[in-house]
C-alpha cells in the first residue's frame, strides 16, 4: 500500500484523507475486509494522527455491523491502548471500550467509566458527554430489564424539549457537572442519578438540553469579564470523530463579518453554520450532521472553513454513523 503523508496540513484533503474517505464510503457495503484493512493500516502507520481516532471508532462500528464478538474486541482494545502515548488517543480507546461494554450488557463497567470521567474530566465538555453516556447506559438497562426494545447508543436530538421541568433539571445537572470538572465534586453522581430517564422520550429531552448547554455555555469567558481573544482562531471540533453532533469553537479579537461553512471533500457546500456580523469574543456552534435541506449526511470526512475579512482557516472532521 502507498505510504501516505500525515494529516498535519489543515488546508485541504491529503492522500491519507483519501484513504480514510474510501473506508468511510465502503463501511456500509460488503467490502468489510477492505474497510478493516484501511483502518488497521492507519493505526499501524499513523498511530498518533487524528485519523487514528477515526480508525479506532471505525473498527468498533464495523464489528457492530458485522455482529462480531465484542468481547474479543475489548481484549484487542485493551492491548492497543498500551501502544498509544497521547492522552487523547488513550481516551478514545476508553470511550470505545465503554460502547462495547454497553452493547454486550456490561452496564456496571460502562457506568464506572462514565463516573470516573465525570469525577475527574479532562475538560468540561468531556464531563457533559460522560453524563450523557451515563444516562444512555441507565436507559438501556431500564428498557432491557422491562423487556422493551433496545435503543441505539447514537445520541438522539430531535425530541421536543419545551418542558419547564426538564429545563430546570438540566440546568441543575449542567451546573453540577461543571462544578465536578472544576472542584472534583463527587455529589455530581447523585445529581445525575436524580436525572435518570424513565423513558426514551425523557432521555432524548435530557440529551437535547445538555447539548444545548454545551453550545451556549462551554468555551466562553466567565460572566462579567471583558477578556477577548488576542487573535482569530478556529479550534478542532469536539468530539472528533463523532456520530451525531460535534461542537465547533472559534474566537474573534474584534467585531467581524463571519462565514463558517461545512464542505464535503469534493469542496461542495454542505451547510452554512454562520453567515453574518458577529461581535468580538468566544463563539461556538453545533453541527448535527445535516445539510441545507435538513437531511442527515452520510458518513465521511468533512471540512469546515472559517472566513472573516482578514482570516481564513480550514479544519477537518469525520462523521461516523
Amino acid at each position: 500500500m502507498t505510504e501516505y503523508q500525515t494529516d498535519d496540513d489543515d488546508d485541504g484533503p491529503t492522500p491519507l484523507d483519501d484513504s480514510l474517505q474510501v473506508a468511510m464510503r465502503l463501511i456500509h457495503s460488503d467490502e468489510n475486509d477492505r474497510v478493516e484493512s484501511i483502518f488497521r493500516w492507519i493505526l499501524e502507520n499513523h498511530p498518533e494522527s487524528s485519523h487514528a481516532l477515526t480508525a479506532i471508532e471505525g473498527l468498533f462500528f464495523l464489528a457492530l455491523f458485522q455482529g462480531n464478538d465484542l468481547e474479543e474486541m475489548i481484549s484487542e482494545l485493551d492491548s492497543l491502548r498500551e501502544t498509544f502515548e497521547t492522552a487523547l488517543h488513550r481516551k478514545k480507546i476508553d470511550d470505545v471500550l465503554a460502547l462495547c461494554q454497553l452493547e454486550i450488557g456490561m452496564y456496571d463497567e460502562a457506568l464506572s467509566y462514565y463516573e470516573s470521567v465525570i469525577s475527574d474530566p479532562p475538560t468540561a465538555i468531556d464531563s457533559v458527554y460522560a453524563a450523557i453516556g451515563y444516562c444512555t447506559v441507565q436507559l438501556r438497562r431500564l428498557l432491557m430489564e422491562d423487556g422493551g426494545e433496545e435503543i441505539n447508543c447514537v445520541l438522539q436530538t430531535t425530541t421536543d424539549t419545551n418542558s419547564p421541568i426538564w429545563h430546570r433539571k438540566t440546568r441543575h445537572i449542567s451546573s453540577k457537572v461543571m462544578q465536578s470538572s472544576d472542584h472534583k465534586d463527587s455529589s455530581v453522581i447523585e445529581a445525575i442519578e436524580s436525572l435518570m430517564p424513565t423513558s426514551e422520550e425523557d432521555y432524548n429531552s435530557t440529551v437535547n438540553h445538555l447539548l444545548n448547554w454545551i453550545e451556549t455555555s462551554v468555551g466562553k469567558p466567565v460572566e462579567g469579564t471583558t477578556i477577548l481573544p488576542t487573535d482569530y482562531f478556529l479550534e478542532q471540533c469536539y468530539p472528533n470523530p463523532f456520530n451525531s453532533v460535534t461542537l465547533i469553537k472559534y474566537g474573534l479579537p474584534e467585531d467581524a463579518q463571519v462565514k463558517l461553512v461545512v464542505y464535503d471533500v469534493l469542496g461542495r457546500e454542505v451547510l452554512q453554520l454562520v453567515d453574518g456580523q458577529m461581535k468580538a469574543g468566544y463563539h461556538s456552534v453545533l453541527w448535527v450532521g445535516t445539510n441545507v435541506s435538513g437531511s442527515q449526511v452520510s458518513s465521511g470526512l468533512y471540512l469546515y472553513r472559517l472566513e472573516t475579512g482578514t482570516f481564513v482557516k480550514v479544519k477537518k472532521m469525520t462523521l461516523i454513523k
